[in-house]
């Protein structure tokens, strides 16, 4: 009984936390002297009961190999990103 009790517990967790996730780039803009970008992307998180949208904002320099980027907001930030309410809006203006 436990045993049944156990793997349903373990079913439902996995479908309830089985989603996707995409990030699409919003805009971006490179500085004029430095080596500076700035990305801001669009990341879409659907789950099963929710969806979130949220703006993430990040500034790459480009070190001939790669683009190497930083995120400004969210994450183990300070700041936070803006935050959607999953209907592909979100509060930045």
């Amino acid at each position: 009984m436990k045993l049944r009790i156990s793997t349903l517990a373990f079913v439902l967790f996995g479908l309830l936390n089985t989603g996707c996730v995409t990030r699409q780039i919003v805009a971006f803009q490179d500085h004029p002297t430095s080596n500076v970008t700035a990305l801001e992307v669009l990341k879409q998180s659907r789950y099963v009961f929710f969806a979130k949208n949220e703006h993430i904002f990040y500034t790459c320099v480009d070190n001939t190999t790669q683009l190497v980027c930083k995120r400004l907001c969210g994450g183990n930030n300070d700041l936070v990103c803006p935050a959607g309410n999953g209907q592909g809006q979100s509060n930045v203006r």
